[in-house]
C-alpha cells in the first residue's frame, strides 16, 4: 500500500491505530507516511528485525517479528527509547549477523522453529509441510553463529 492511502485510512477510519511495514525500504516508507499521518499511527517494523534500528530512528514504535531472541530486540527498542543509540547500535549490530542468519528466504522458519527449540521454549523444531526441514549443517552453523553473538 502506498504512503497516501494508508494515511487516508488511518484518518477515515478510527479503527486503524497500527501498522506493520512488510514491505522494503521500510525506513523510507515510515518517514514518507509519518509526513502525510503524523505520529498518532503507530507504526511497527517486520521483516526479521533486519531495519529496526533504521526504523526506530525514523518514528517506529518498534518490530513485530517472529525473531527466536525477542530480548535483543526488546534492548534495542529500550536503548533507543532511553536515547542512547550508541548502545542501541552496538546491541543491533552484534546480533546482526543472526538476525539475517534466522530470515533467510525459504528455511527461516525452520532455523527458527530450532532456535526455539533449543531455547527450551517449543517442544519440536518441526516445519509443517511444504516448509522444508533444515540440515544438519544449518544447525551447526547457527550454534557456531549464535555463539559467536554471544547467545
Amino acid at each position: 500500500m502506498a504512503p497516501p492511502f494508508i494515511a487516508r485510512l488511518f484518518q477515515e477510519i478510527p479503527g486503524v491505530q497500527y501498522l506493520k511495514l512488510e514491505d522494503p525500504p521500510t525506513p523510507t516508507k515510515i518517514t514518507a507516511i509519518r509526513a502525510l499521518a503524523g505520529d498518532d499511527l503507530a507504526i511497527f517494523g517486520g521483516l526479521g528485525g533486519m531495519y529496526l534500528l533504521d526504523e526506530l530512528t525514523r518514528g517506529s514504535a518498534g518490530a513485530m517479528t517472529g525473531f527466536a531472541y525477542p530480548e535483543v530486540l526488546v534492548a534495542i527498542c529500550r536503548h533507543m527509547a532511553e536515547g542512547d543509540r550508541k548502545q542501541a547500535e552496538e546491541v543491533f549490530y552484534s546480533h546482526l549477523p543472526l538476525l539475517l542468519f534466522e530470515f533467510q528466504e525459504g528455511i527461516g522458519v525452520g532455523i527458527r522453529k530450532y532456535a526455539l527449540q533449543q531455547r527450551g521454549l517449543i517442544s519440536s523444531g518441526r516445519v509443517r509441510h511444504p516448509g522444508p526441514q533444515i540440515t544438519d549443517e544449518t544447525r551447526n552453523e547457527f550454534h557456531q553463529l549464535a555463539s559467536s553473538v554471544g547467545l
